[in-house]
């Protein structure tokens, strides 16, 4: 977990506005991240729901949980090392934040933005795999 220390405070500073901390879950097996609730508050599903009905519901910042394990949190915490790489790092840590929200049930607040860092990513990841 100490070799995750760079990464996470990354994680943390780019999420401060959307989640109340990073840590490394105990229970993760096959994903890489995901939210969980802190004390109070509703989960993303119900959260949707409310809106969906017109009805606000209390925003509740949650904690993302990630697999220190999961390959992708691998090459993650090798990139936060590395200064060049720091913009892709941002770009990755708000995919995962996001992709998190997507599967709790959540709406995303930016689809475009999402689409757009998720086609760059993957021209990148192409890119580097036809080399």
């Amino acid at each position: 977990v100490a070799e995750l220390g760079p990464l996470m405070t990354r994680m943390k500073e780019l999420l401060a506005d959307k989640v109340i901390d990073v840590r490394v879950s105990d229970w993760l097996t096959d994903s890489h991240a995901c939210l969980v609730l802190s004390g109070a508050g509703p989960h993303g599903y119900v959260d949707r729901l409310l809106r969906e009905r017109g009805r606000e519901a209390p925003k509740a910042k949650r904690v993302l949980e990630i697999n220190a394990a999961h390959l992708v949190i691998e090459h993650l915490r090798t990139a936060a090392l590395n200064a060049a790489a720091a913009d892709k790092v941002s770009d990755w840590v708000t995919v995962l934040y996001d992709q998190a929200l997507l599967t709790e049930g959540s709406a995303l607040e930016d689809p475009n933005r999402f689409a757009r860092l998720v086609t760059s990513l993957l021209s990148d990841a192409a890119a580097n795999a036809s080399k």
